[in-house]
């Protein structure tokens, strides 16, 4: 049962600074990880607003053709970060 759920738009660099940090146990995202010149902020956001023992689920394509983003590219973004655990 959810009791306090947020959609928030917006760039993710703006977001960083309206959210305190560490406030969520969970974070959903979908499609967002489609261009890798959007993963830092997109991972700072997450790392800033997750909170020690939340989760953040990442829904995406494999591949996303044009751009060059997918799920392959954010795992290795994030497992270079050396900061978080993926799974």
């Amino acid at each position: 049962r959810l009791n306090d759920v947020e959609y928030l738009p917006g760039d993710w660099g703006d977001l960083q600074g309206a959210l305190t940090a560490q406030s969520f146990d969970l974070i959903l995202t979908a499609d967002t990880i489609y261009n890798v010149d959007y993963y830092p902020k997109l991972y700072n956001l997450i790392k800033h607003t997750l909170k020690k023992d939340g989760s953040a689920l990442v829904c995406s394509k494999k591949f996303y053709f044009g751009v060059g983003g997918g799920v392959p590219h954010f795992r290795q973004f994030v497992e270079n970060q050396q900061e978080m655990k993926i799974e």
